[in-house]
């Protein structure tokens, strides 16, 4: 944003190209983008710049005109860097887009992508730049939403303390929380793309955990989604170990996803053993 000056002289009244100006003003007061046009300097000085930007950010359009910097005073400070690096290379690249945040009236920054074109001067006319503001903020917020809620998952998914494993419908692991890691013996870097059934599985237990997998995957259907079932486990030092599992499946776009939790049964009750033991000398035996 920058300095703004008035447009250019409008046709006369009455005339064919009024009426267009009038249709065009109309489609640009509703469009969610601000138009503008500036004459190419190290900054350019923007002499045309749609009305819209009123309704958008607040501003009056004569806040603008009256002082050149007011529009560059309102980028975030971590944001005019980048702005202005991307309009510097305008001249040898020909078109560059920022993003940025922007403070409207009320002092709350919006986003906007701004696109810009350099259009070169022509029978000693000044080079120009023609833009385009668009407010990205609601799609800006919901990354940010998507972002923490992502963290959030993976948060509680670490601090989990039974294991959890997720893997895709052909069985190849996608998640390995440090639980899993903790209980199976396998870093999760070397867990991550293996295939379920050969890594965790025993092998007298392997063809009936494929079954039931593949009869999940063509009907949606398992005697034991979602209710805890005792079965083994295989360690990545060969051992087997009984553990209890809950398998669940999760869809989504059209894809079917495993969400499997265990625990190691014997671990638990040694651990629920040793916690219902009386206390010696206010000191819990654990």
């Amino acid at each position: 944003m920058m300095q703004l000056a008035e447009a250019a002289p409008r046709s006369k009244p009455g005339s064919e190209a009024e009426h267009k100006d009038r249709i065009l003003d109309f489609a640009v007061s509703r469009s969610p983008a601000i138009f503008y046009v500036a004459d190419w300097d190290e900054v350019p000085y923007v002499t045309f710049i749609s009305s819209n930007v009123e309704t958008i950010t607040g501003h009056s359009v004569s806040a603008f005109l009256d002082d050149q910097d007011f529009g560059r005073g309102l980028l975030h400070p971590d944001d005019r860097e980048a702005y202005l690096r991307a309009v510097r290379s305008l001249k040898t690249q020909g078109q560059a887009c920022a993003e940025y945040r922007f403070q409207n009236s009320e002092g709350e920054y919006l986003w906007f992508r701004d696109d810009l074109r350099f259009s070169p001067g022509e029978g000693g006319e000044a080079d120009e730049v023609v833009g385009c503001m668009i407010d990205i903020t609601r799609q800006k917020r919901a990354e940010t939403s998507f972002k923490d809620a992502e963290a959030l998952k993976s948060e509680i998914v670490d601090a989990a303390l039974d294991a959890i494993v997720v893997a895709d419908e052909e069985g190849r692991i996608l998640e390995f929380n440090p639980a899993a890691e903790e209980t199976f013996g396998y870093a999760r870097a070397d867990a991550l793309g293996c295939r379920m059934s050969e890594l965790l599985v025993p092998e007298k237990h392997r063809q009936k955990h494929l079954k039931g997998i593949k009869r999940f995957v063509e009907s949606g259907a398992s005697r034991f989604a979602n209710r805890p079932i005792e079965t083994e486990g295989l360690r990545a030092d060969g051992s087997t170990f009984p553990i209890k599992i809950t398998l669940r499946g999760v869809r989504l776009e059209e894809r079917l996803y495993f969400v499997a939790e265990l625990w190691d049964t014997a671990a638990h009750e040694i651990y629920t053993v040793v916690n219902r033991l009386p206390l010696h000398e206010g000191i819990p035996i654990c």
